[in-house]
């Protein structure tokens, strides 16, 4: 087997958390991480040391620069905040010709951005594919078994601060993957009229519910709470199914019965998603093209809302 040139483009807490997973990849490679913090780069080089050796990792490559990165690059995993995202992705496939790439969400903060890109992979042949990771988690796979062909969902998440802006994505396309939706009508009026800093600087927050109905039938509502005393839950109803899920507990309850639920590491993901595009082509994740249809659609009412708030008429919402 030839030897791959796998890419990793931002070394900050989730890049470190890819390189651990792909340095557990059966398969012959030379991994390249660019950061423009060489600090960033120095704790990603120490969390990779704290993975057992890969003696099929051929070179390791920490650096600030991309004349140091090969061309052709084959897989690319971009791990980037979204601001700079869809440069990184010009820089990708027109300098280094990179044709495979991973890409975290929030996808773009501007909805020009999602027609470019479309528009590059579309000319130069790229497959992408959106690291909405619950997919490749075996619990929601069997759930999905169980309630794809079971009539529309009721979708109903509740908790505290998990992220209404940057992680609704998660949920939105946890909700598409199960429920077999493509477009859905989203209702934000009930998103609390106050911005918050995110955790990653530069960028803001949400709290509130976003409320959404399918082409298919099936409801959505999703809420992250300032305040909230309960325990965060998911709750899916279907036409014979009840289902109830607390993540941050493992547990899931099908019909009254308590059921297996492994959440997946990142670190122990990217290694599979790596040797699934090497043996088959194509990975389980959400394609480009359906996810940057599902952040089209809520991207607008983030959009207008931040806009509202801040009293100004800009095409860019700092989200990532």
């Amino acid at each position: 087997m030839a030897t791959t040139n796998i890419a990793i483009i931002g070394a900050g807490q989730l890049g470190s958390r890819h390189l651990q997973g792909l340095k557990k990849a059966n398969v012959p490679m030379n991994i390249y991480v660019l950061d423009a913090s060489t600090e960033s780069l120095g704790i990603c080089e120490q969390r990779y040391n704290e993975i057992a050796e890969n003696k099929l990792i051929g070179e390791i490559v920490f650096t600030t620069q991309w004349d140091e990165m090969p061309a052709p690059i084959d897989i690319a995993i971009v791990a980037t905040g979204s601001k700079p995202r869809c440069a990184i992705i010009h820089e990708l496939v027109e300098k280094h010709q990179c044709r495979m790439l991973i890409l975290e969400k929030f996808l773009f903060p501007k909805m020009s951005d999602y027609d470019d890109i479309t528009n590059l992979f579309q000319n130069n042949k790229v497959r992408a594919w959106v690291n909405c990771s619950r997919r490749y988690f075996a619990c929601y796979q069997k759930l999905r078994d169980i309630l794809v062909d079971d009539g529309p969902l009721t979708f109903i998440l509740e908790g505290k601060n998990w992220g209404l802006c940057c992680n609704s994505i998660h949920q939105i396309d946890l909700f598409a993957y199960l429920s077999g939706a493509k477009q859905i009508t989203f209702d934000c009026s009930g998103i609390d009229h106050t911005l918050y800093e995110s955790k990653r600087a530069g960028y803001i927050e949400m709290t509130g519910t976003i409320k959404g109905v399918a082409d298919n039938g099936s409801n959505l509502q999703i809420s992250s709470f300032a305040e909230f005393d309960g325990v965060g839950k998911l709750s899916i109803k279907s036409l014979h199914h009840c289902v109830e899920i607390f993540e941050g507990l493992n547990k899931m309850i099908i019909d009254g019965t308590e059921e297996p639920m492994n959440m997946s590491y990142q670190s122990d993901l990217t290694g599979k998603y790596v040797e699934d595009l090497l043996s088959r082509h194509s990975l389980s994740l959400a394609s480009y093209e359906e996810s940057a249809s599902l952040h089209q659609q809520i991207l607008p009412h983030f959009l207008h809302i931040y806009n509202q708030l801040k009293g100004i008429d800009n095409d860019l919402c700092p989200i990532t």
